[in-house]
């Protein structure tokens, strides 16, 4: 429907999250399956969905939103830590190969950990 209302597709952004906020012996692996599905693969799956007609146009940039603690970890969300930090390399992968055709990824790192160190947990307060 963009393609037809607009005629070509020239940016397109993946903000998408799920997050936990439990101990690693406290989570299963469900929620590592759940928050990967919904973080990285759902990044995945937008890069699949708009890259033939970015192809078809001749360029374009694919934005995924990332997180500080995707570079640096942090304690009690293991799952997003783990999805954000895939992918930042996600993007970094697709966007040396897909130099050549003049379509860029980059992965955007936001720095909310800051606000995280300095909230307490509900189960906490």
């Amino acid at each position: 429907a963009a393609i037809e209302r607009f005629g070509v597709l020239d940016i397109a952004i993946h903000n998408a999250c799920m997050c936990t906020f439990k101990s690693e012996p406290e989570t299963d692996y469900e929620v590592y399956r759940q928050v990967m599905d919904v973080n990285y693969y759902g990044a995945l799956r937008l890069a699949k969905l708009v890259l033939p007609e970015m192809r078809k146009a001749g360029a374009g940039k694919i934005i995924f939103t990332s997180s500080g603690v995707g570079v640096t970890g942090f304690g009690n969300i293991s799952p997003y830590a783990s999805s954000k930090g895939a992918i930042e390399a996600l993007a970094k992968c697709l966007h040396i190969e897909s130099l050549w055709n003049h379509i860029s990824y980059h992965a955007s790192a936001s720095d909310e950990y800051r606000f995280i160190k300095r909230t307490p947990c509900p189960e906490r307060v």
